[in-house]
């Protein structure tokens, strides 16, 4: 089981595929393009063609797939410094909240680096 991509196979009618994988929904930016998440049709960055419903959890095709071209939804945390979702200060109110999101966003991160490289360090991602 992966936990940061889900892997499908078109077959030329299906247009919804799920998103199983768990994401900080504040992560998402839902457009043309969404951030958080990215679709891969054979390999390949899509950029359009699709929408991302964060509330179904699901991406949907405005074309379904063809038959056998793999289709791969892959969670995409930021991980820039400038990224960090929680910013803890001195002296403020620290939440459980806070705390869950910055050890998820460091979880998703970690998780995302396993599952998109390879043993040895290859640069073709095992999810590809």
């Amino acid at each position: 089981m992966a936990f940061s991509f889900d892997s499908y196979t078109g077959d030329g009618a299906t247009t919804d595929y799920s998103i199983t994988f768990d994401y900080l929904p504040e992560t998402v930016v839902v457009s043309a393009t969404p951030k958080g998440i990215e679709v891969h049709l054979d390999g390949v960055k899509q950029t359009s063609g699709y929408t991302v419903d964060t509330s179904l959890n699901r991406v949907t095709f405005t074309t379904a797939p063809t038959a056998a071209v793999g289709v791969t939804i892959l969670r995409v945390t930021p991980r820039a410094a400038a990224d960090r979702l929680v910013d803890f200060a001195d002296a403020t109110v620290l939440t459980e909240a806070q705390m869950d999101t910055s050890a998820l966003q460091l979880l998703y991160i970690a998780q995302e680096a396993f599952e998109q490289s390879s043993s040895g360090g290859s640069a073709t991602p095992i999810y590809l």
